[in-house]
């Protein structure tokens, strides 16, 4: 069975929809972004998230969703179980890790690096501090989730670019229309509002969404 045909991946996609109706022309899109983001894990590549400002908090939330228990148990497949078990370490503290830890879903944020963002913006192009995070970590087939509310913003946008000459997928969250981000993305959802607050407003539902439907096909 395929993630579009997940009976639990369409109920998040449904439950969505139901809950902010302004939302149905982007259905497809969702249902696409969600569709690239369980391939994109599925051949264990990995999520990494852009964005500034109110944009980067929401880089750095889905990360959060992603690496641990949303709304679903995540319980440890068997052969972490055994590489633990298998381990030297006290029993105390096999116990912990065994009886505790979840399974993630790869992801990583390109908006934390402080020291290297930092340092590249003082050192070279301010605008390009993303795009060399994204040089850094990003490997063929993993997935750039872009957020920006114009579509415009430069270091965005130069990530993107630079993701698809690595051979790494872009989605991207936007909103107005679409800037010029949506013609850098494999797939744009381009969310209804004009303004900042309003794009936003709607983001956030957006991408619970795309990570519970992650999760929902996985676990």
């Amino acid at each position: 069975m395929t993630a579009p045909e997940s009976a639990a991946v369409q109920g998040e996609i449904k439950r969505l929809i139901r809950r902010y109706p302004d939302l149905l022309p982007v259905e497809g899109e969702i249902s696409r972004g969600v569709e690239l983001i369980i391939t994109v894990l599925s051949a264990g590549g990995t999520v990494l998230t852009a964005g500034n400002g109110g944009s980067a908090a929401d880089a750095v939330h889905i990360v959060g969703e992603l690496m641990k228990s949303f709304q679903r148990p995540r319980p440890l497949t068997k052969a972490v179980v055994d590489g633990i078990s298998q381990a030297d370490m006290p029993d105390d503290i096999r116990e912990q890790l065994v009886t505790h830890l979840e399974m993630p879903l790869r992801a990583q944020s390109l908006v934390e690096g402080l020291s290297l963002s930092t340092a590249f913006s003082n050192d070279a192009q301010p605008q390009l501090a993303m795009a060399q995070q994204l040089l850094g970590s990003a490997r063929k087939g993993d997935l750039l989730v872009a957020i920006s509310t114009s579509g415009n913003s430069e270091n965005i946008l130069l990530a993107a670019y630079l993701a698809r000459a690595m051979g790494v997928s872009v989605l991207a969250l936007t909103g107005g229309t679409g800037g010029a981000l949506r013609e850098a993305a494999d797939i744009a959802v381009v969310v209804p509002g004009q303004t900042t607050a309003e794009i936003q407003e709607f983001h956030l539902p957006v991408y619970h969404c795309l990570c519970a439907a992650a999760e929902a096909y996985f676990f």
